[in-house]
Parts: C-alpha cells; sequence; structure tokens
C-alpha cells in the first residue's frame, strides 16, 4: 500500500476501512465476531478503537474478540478457529477479509446459507479479462476465461469440516480457506459474488473503494 500504517487501518469515508468491514458483520446480531490481527498491531487497534468517533464502537468493543494471529494465513485462521470454545459442537464459520469494507448483508447470508447446505461455500465472480498461463518455460497459453472464477471473501464452513481440514499440515498452495478445505476434500459451493467487493490491496484499490462507498447502487 506504499503506506506506514497498515492497510486495514487506513481511513475510509473518515474511518479506519476495518471499521466499516466489521460493521458489516455487526448487522447481524447473532454473529459472534473474531478478529484476527497481527500481534504487533493489536495496539495500534485500540489506539484507533478508543479515539474513534464512530457509531458502530460501543458494539466492536461488546462483541468483537480480538485474537493474535500467526505468520500466515493458514496460522491466523488456526488461531480463529482454537478461540471457538470446543463446545460449540456444530456453525457455520465465515472468514472474511478485513480490507474488504463493501461486503454487503445478501452476500453475507448467501455464503452463510450455502455453507450449511453444501459445508464449503465461498463468494466468487466470472473473470472479465482475457487470463494467459505462464508456464515453467516461460512461454504462456491463452487460458477459457468463461471456466474461470475469482474467488472473494467471506468464505463459509461448517466448524466441524474446517477443524479437519486444518489439522493437516500448510501447505504452499493455501490461498485462501477454500484450498484448505480442497484439499481435505471437501467441494467447494460458488456462490455469485459481486464486483463491488473488492480486496484494498494497492493505493489504487483505495481510491475505487472511495468512489465505490461514496456512489452505492440504487435499490
Amino acid at each position: 500500500m506504499q503506506s506506514e500504517i497498515p492497510k486495514q487501518f487506513l481511513p475510509l469515508a473518515g474511518v479506519p476501512m476495518l471499521f466499516h468491514t466489521l460493521q458489516a458483520f455487526l448487522a447481524f446480531p447473532h454473529i459472534g465476531i473474531l478478529l484476527v490481527l497481527p500481534k504487533r498491531e493489536i495496539d495500534m487497534w485500540e489506539t484507533l478503537l478508543l479515539s474513534t468517533t464512530s457509531e458502530n464502537k460501543a458494539q466492536i468493543q461488546t462483541r468483537v474478540q480480538v485474537i493474535p494471529g500467526g505468520a500466515s494465513r493458514f496460522q491466523s485462521v488456526s488461531h480463529g478457529l482454537q478461540a471457538i470454545p470446543k463446545t460449540v459442537e456444530e456453525a457455520v464459520v465465515l472468514v472474511h477479509d478485513g480490507v474488504r469494507p463493501l461486503i454487503e448483508s445478501p452476500q453475507i447470508e448467501a455464503v452463510a446459507q450455502a455453507a450449511q447446505q453444501y459445508g464449503a461455500a465461498a463468494l466468487a465472480v466470472p473473470l472479465k479479462d482475457t487470463p494467459r498461463e505462464v508456464l515453467d518455460t516461460g512461454e504462456n497459453r491463452s487460458l477459457d476465461r468463461s471456466r474461470i472464477q475469482l474467488m472473494q471473501t467471506p468464505q463459509g464452513f461448517l466448524l466441524s469440516h474446517m477443524r479437519r481440514a486444518f489439522q493437516a499440515g500448510e501447505q504452499p498452495h493455501f490461498t485462501d480457506c477454500a484450498s484448505v478445505l480442497e484439499y481435505a476434500g471437501e467441494s467447494i459451493h460458488l456462490v455469485p459474488g459481486s464486483y463491488r467487493n473488492i480486496k484494498v490491496t494497492t493505493p489504487e484499490d483505495l481510491r475505487i473503494a472511495e468512489a465505490l462507498w461514496n456512489h452505492p447502487l440504487a435499490n
């Protein structure tokens, strides 16, 4: 992000981006929220929370439990799973990127329902551009974009499936939770996502997110 401030704490519409992301899930009273952050960033988060005048500040303080993360996404999700009480035998777990602040309630509900039905589900959108695969030889070849989907979050899974999948060791190709569950033998049900649900990774993404935030789609 070319910034000394971690990207999830950068301002979007005047407040840290992460506040918007959390608000999308706080809208569901029955959802318990575990916020997994790098240990070195927890103090910064607590300072931001104390200083903010955001209207959802009180909800965040009472409903969001902060968990120290690990050295990788796999390890951080593992820490979150370990924080879920062992007495919870079955539930749907949703894993979402803190830097996807434009996620909306219908998408959250759709993933949760699909995870309950199929065991593993994730948002995805069709590819717009034509992809090319670069081979080990340095050559490249065209791929059929009609057969490719871009993964988004949240991704949802039955808790029992997640616990079983994450007992296996971490693999280099694990880039999201869906790849972990797939490695464990689960089929991933794809749920239509939204092109507005962008992941803020570069400075350009932040400007796009600002524009989308300021110009919501009409219902």
